[in-house]
């Protein structure tokens, strides 16, 4: 049976809610300010991370945003020497981007103050709690993704 439009209009609040309520969750505090990135420069890191070295134009596509916006992310993370640019050892006329050590550990410190400050706040949560949600996210977002690029 398909979806009524009055779930659809719930579900998309508290898609808008939840983006509001983490935002706030995970609000950078004085104690911890050099330690949290903003979102999008953790998301970027996390993905260099992940694949290791990539050129630009692959960043951007993987993060779905345009070469110009993901250029000035680049640009601030570089500033903060959080990232590096090499040649590509395929094609010496291009350049790949890369995490550089200061920039893991910065993520990871980021990750870990994010990660403490909703920890309090789920304090009641048990296990099962955590899992469930995870698993609702999960499918949300596989079909919300369903028919663009993966990010």
């Amino acid at each position: 049976m398909p979806i009524e439009p009055e779930s659809i209009t719930a579900l998309v609040e508290q898609i808008f809610a939840l983006q509001r309520a983490v935002r706030q969750a995970g609000a950078s505090t004085p104690a911890d300010s050099d330690a949290t990135l903003t979102y999008p420069h953790q998301a970027i890191l996390g993905m260099l991370c992940r694949h290791d070295a990539m050129r630009l134009s692959e960043c951007a596509s993987h993060v779905g945003v345009s070469p110009s916006v993901m250029s000035r992310q680049i640009s601030d993370l570089l500033e903060a020497g959080l990232v590096e640019k090499q040649r590509d050892p395929g094609d010496g006329r291009a350049t790949v981007i890369q995490v550089t050590d200061t920039g893991r550990e910065r993520l990871h410190r980021t990750r870990a103050a994010r990660a403490g400050r909703l920890r309090e706040r789920l304090g009641d949560w048990t296990d099962a709690d955590a899992a469930s949600v995870t698993q609702a996210l999960t499918k949300l977002t596989d079909s919300l993704g369903r028919g663009t690029s993966q990010r």
